[in-house]
């Protein structure tokens, strides 16, 4: 079962499929909107959110909370930089093998409007992630680096309010164990697992 309240990226040290889940949900992600019109652009360049995720099945369960803060440099293009932290835990392994996230990330928000209130966008990001696995009394530290594309579209709630939804469709992620290789993975999400969802203050 999966429960979404703003917006979900994933990550798993062990999982590159599982990671990608958390990432987008984070991380992106990533979420926004603004305000009708060009004249509410203009009144409303900067926006305010966060992104929280979570995510539990018999296998794992995942956690990210992300504060962002976003920029609108015209009416149809704003970048978003953020921070996130983040834990998973992997059910299949005795004993359970838990990791912790820290990462920074920026997204740069192309829009096409359709009306006042709505708008479609698309959203190339970056995002660099520190994490530290635990399992059975030892720990291991993974630097990845990821970079997504992200479909998604936006409502004004109200004058200053605003939700959106996030498609997590293409990752590109490369992890960087402190012991072994290397690790590259790239996907391509079209299932519901990597959408996400936002609430944004605009100011």
């Amino acid at each position: 079962m999966r429960v979404f309240f703003l917006n979900l990226r994933r990550f798993s040290m062990f999982n590159m499929k599982n990671f990608n889940f958390m990432k987008k949900q984070i991380f992106l992600s990533l979420i926004f909107c603004f305000a009708c019109g060009a004249a509410s652009f203009a009144q409303s360049k900067l926006f305010l959110g966060a992104d929280l995720g979570f995510s539990s099945n018999d296998h794992h369960s995942s956690f990210a909370l992300s504060p962002r803060l976003g920029y609108w440099l015209s009416d149809n293009g704003a970048i978003v930089g953020g921070i996130t932290f983040g834990s998973n835990k992997d059910k299949t392994t005795d004993p359970d093998t838990e990791s912790t996230v820290f990462g920074v990330g920026a997204q740069y928000r192309m829009a096409w409007h359709s009306g006042d209130n709505f708008y479609f966008y698309l959203a190339p990001g970056v995002e660099y992630l520190s994490s530290k696995l635990e399992f059975g009394g030892t720990d291991a530290t993974t630097s990845i680096l990821g970079i997504s594309l992200s479909p998604g579209i936006s409502y004004m709630l109200a004058d200053k309010w605003s939700v959106n939804a996030e498609l997590g469709l293409i990752d590109f992620t490369s992890t960087s164990p402190e012991v072994g290789d290397s690790e590259t993975d790239f996907s391509v999400n079209m299932n519901m697992s990597s959408l996400t969802f936002g609430l944004w203050y605009h100011f």
